[in-house]
């Protein structure tokens, strides 16, 4: 479907874009090696794999990737770059959910109990990687949201 260049749906735009960084972070990660693990949050399992040369950090990391590539697909399409894909108003509303869960649930596994949190506490303090990968998730779970809402009301061009 096309777009009328004063009807855009910015939130999903921006979000996809967000999110395509994303997924070529995750792809990068697998390049980068262990200090790039860790710094996307990865467990030290995983980070241990990557040192010794496993195949399954990269598997996970491309397996990541693909799975953002698809949520920028979804953003991009609600916001009339690309054609409708099927469930979109579902998809649309799943991915808002997922990113905002991910970004939120930190605060309250944080607050109750740190040690709990293993890659995230490490006896010298909360990784501030992983604040930010919050941060990161929930405003773009944000933009997803508000995003999907403006298109389903009609704001932009409707979801149906």
């Amino acid at each position: 479907m096309q777009r009328s260049p004063n009807n855009t749906n910015s939130y999903l735009i921006w979000s996809g874009m967000a999110t395509v960084a994303a997924a070529v972070l995750h792809i990068a990660t697998i390049f980068g090696g262990p200090a790039w693990y860790r710094m996307i949050g990865a467990t030290e399992p995983i980070i241990r794999m990557a040192a010794r040369g496993h195949a399954t950090p990269a598997i996970v990391c491309v397996f990541a990737a693909g799975l953002l590539f698809v949520c920028a697909c979804f953003a991009f399409s609600g916001a009339g770059l690309i054609r409708r894909l099927p469930l979109l108003r579902t998809a649309l509303v799943l991915i808002s959910a997922g990113l905002l869960l991910h970004g939120l649930a930190f605060i309250p596994l944080v607050l109750i109990s740190p040690q709990m949190m293993m890659p995230v506490y490490d006896g010298q303090g909360i990784n501030a990687n992983l604040i930010i990968i919050s941060v990161i998730c929930t405003v773009a779970g944000m933009g997803y949201a508000l995003g999907t809402r403006q298109a389903w009301h009609g704001a932009v061009r409707p979801l149906a």
